[in-house]
């Protein structure tokens, strides 16, 4: 869905979806954090309550980097990132 909207709304984007809530979660290969101009968070049925849920745990950890290098983030409700506007 994201995708799609990007490609309508800005057809120049590059656009890589990852799973920040999967174990062996990663950037493509060959990225880091500052190859992208921002991230868009599009939610899932976890909950950033469940304080023990490793898969929550690895997003919450994840977003913190992002803050940390200072990269836009947006969401709506995974993470699609878009670079290369």
């Amino acid at each position: 869905m994201f995708k799609d909207f990007l490609a309508r709304e800005a057809p120049n984007a590059t656009t890589e979806l990852v799973h920040v809530a999967d174990p062996d979660f990663s950037l493509p290969s060959g990225t880091s954090i500052a190859d992208f101009d921002g991230f868009i968070w599009t939610g899932s049925d976890l909950t950033v309550y469940d304080e023990e849920d490793p898969r929550v745990l690895s997003q919450v950890a994840f977003a913190q980097e992002l803050m940390q290098e200072g990269r836009p983030v947006g969401g709506a409700a995974g993470v699609s990132s878009w670079r290369h506007w």
